[in-house]
């Protein structure tokens, strides 16, 4: 783990240009998805009910090849290519379109993700986040000492929503868990999770709702969450696995839970008692 006040020295330093940077990759790169919201071609299918489209993969090597410009010294995980620079300094994750189904589909539930990571403190090292959901122009972000949503020339910090003093809080469940959900709508509002992961997650720390569930998934990987994990912690959320220890965001198949700390005690007792533990 990082020492305290390292990212600090780090973004006085080396650092000082990168969330300009990869906000400018992220929004050419969303004005290119706009461009072509309705001209994606062939969709090709990675596995069942996973597809991917010429523009995913085109959004991700431009990422890439920008990333590079900015530093030698930066390695690449993504969705759509082999990792790269494995043992460089600094790694970026990068889901070029989180929720092409979505996208595809025309809902646009989708958004461009990418998290970087401190090689030198493997594991612990997730120091910045942004997430663009390119169709609305709404870009969240978070460092070592901010969270914020950037929408159009306006700059917000998170949260920028918050629910009436007397309503519910909203819980959703992704799919899968449909039965869960029924469980714990009498005494929560509950919704279904659909679209990109990562937005999801940032709309959450932004206050949209209040709590997101996610079941076991093999096919979870790292690039799924890295742009959104740093958002949520900057905004002061619990993230925990199924079984409710901390997240494991290298390797998120235990399921995921995200919880505003308003209402964590009580759900996790809930929780617990739903599951027998």
């Amino acid at each position: 783990m990082a020492p305290q006040g390292y990212y600090e020295e780090l973004y006085q330093t080396n650092l000082t240009r990168l969330d300009e940077y990869v906000i400018d990759i992220m929004r050419k790169s969303g004005g290119y998805l706009r461009e072509h919201a309705f001209d994606y071609g062939i969709i090709e299918w990675k596995k069942k009910d996973d597809p991917v489209t010429i523009l995913d993969k085109n959004v991700e090597k431009h990422i890439r090849q920008e990333l590079s410009l900015y530093t030698d010294k930066i390695g690449c995980v993504g969705e759509e290519f082999p990792a790269s620079g494995e043992q460089y300094e600094l790694r970026a994750y990068i889901d070029p379109i989180d929720g092409t189904k979505s996208f595809v589909r025309g809902e646009f539930l989708s958004s461009i993700s990418i998290g970087i990571e401190d090689g030198r403190f493997d594991g612990t090292g997730l120091f910045a986040g942004y997430v663009y959901d390119f169709m609305r122009d709404m870009l969240y972000m978070a460092n070592y000492n901010c969270t914020k949503l950037l929408y159009g020339r306006e700059n917000h910090n998170l949260p920028i929503y918050a629910n009436p003093i007397f309503s519910r809080p909203t819980i959703s469940f992704d799919d899968g868990l449909e039965e869960t959900a029924k469980h714990f709508q009498k005494d929560y509002s509950v919704r279904k999770q659909t679209g990109s992961i990562a937005l999801a997650m940032a709309q959450l720390a932004a206050g949209g709702y209040d709590g997101l569930i996610m079941p076991p998934k093999t096919k979870s990987h790292s690039y799924d969450i890295a742009g959104g994990l740093p958002i949520l912690k900057g905004a002061g959320y619990l993230t925990l696995d199924a079984k409710l220890n901390e997240l494991d965001w290298e390797k998120p198949i235990n399921g995921m839970i995200f919880l505003k700390p308003s209402i964590a005690d009580k759900f996790l007792k809930e929780w617990r008692e739903y599951n027998g533990s």
